[in-house]
């Protein structure tokens, strides 16, 4: 997984659990995206957001917390067991695994009022 910062501060922790990713704030706040269900034939971006009571939502909230951006899926042409008109292999299309390497994630530093919630202070 490729991981990228985009500001100074305190981030979410995350965890990689075979294709599912966990986005964890304190002991009690954590998201789980399952990374390969997630996996379209487009680009797809899962936003993890923070709302003004340092709860965790994916797709709205009032602060990024955390960007999920997962690839297209991968295919291969391979051969069938049906016969076309010429009694040759018909050509199938099938989806390779998810490769979480090529997975971005991308986190912000945590509003103050998720290190509040933490113990901290504002």
């Amino acid at each position: 997984m490729k991981v990228s910062e985009i500001n100074a501060g305190k981030k979410a922790d995350w965890t990689l659990d075979g294709t599912n990713l966990t986005i964890t704030i304190g002991e009690d706040q954590a998201i789980t995206t399952d990374l390969a269900a997630a996996q379209k034939d487009t680009e797809q971006i899962v936003t993890v957001f923070l709302d003004g009571q340092a709860n965790l939502h994916v797709g709205t909230g009032q602060w990024y917390v955390a960007s999920i951006i997962i690839p297209a899926k991968k295919t291969r042409m391979i051969k069938s067991a049906k016969l076309d008109e010429q009694g040759d292999p018909q050509m199938i299309t099938k989806n390779l695994p998810l490769n979480t390497d090529d997975v971005s994630l991308v986190l912000w530093a945590l509003h103050p009022i998720a290190i509040k919630e933490e113990g901290g202070t504002l």
